[in-house]
């Protein structure tokens, strides 16, 4: 079976968890769309990581994942 690893915080599952919420916060399925753009998810995820990361490697809030959002797609 193929695995799926969180591209934020590099939690693992068994595949793309798709309407879960990821211990970094992230909401897969939702949040992580980026408009059915692929390139733009590629980049949210990185946003995404850079944040968790500035964060303390904590849950990011939902402020600080409308904010990435925000960054990548409105760019």
């Amino acid at each position: 079976m193929k695995k799926f690893i969180c591209p934020v915080c590099e939690e693992k599952y068994e595949s793309y968890p798709d309407q879960e919420i990821c211990r970094c916060g992230i909401h897969f399925g939702y949040e992580d769309t980026a408009g059915g753009n692929d390139a733009k998810r590629v980049e949210l995820y990185a946003k995404f990581r850079e944040a968790w990361i500035a964060n303390g490697e904590a849950e990011l809030s939902k402020d600080q994942i409308r904010d990435s959002i925000a960054k990548i797609i409105n760019a």
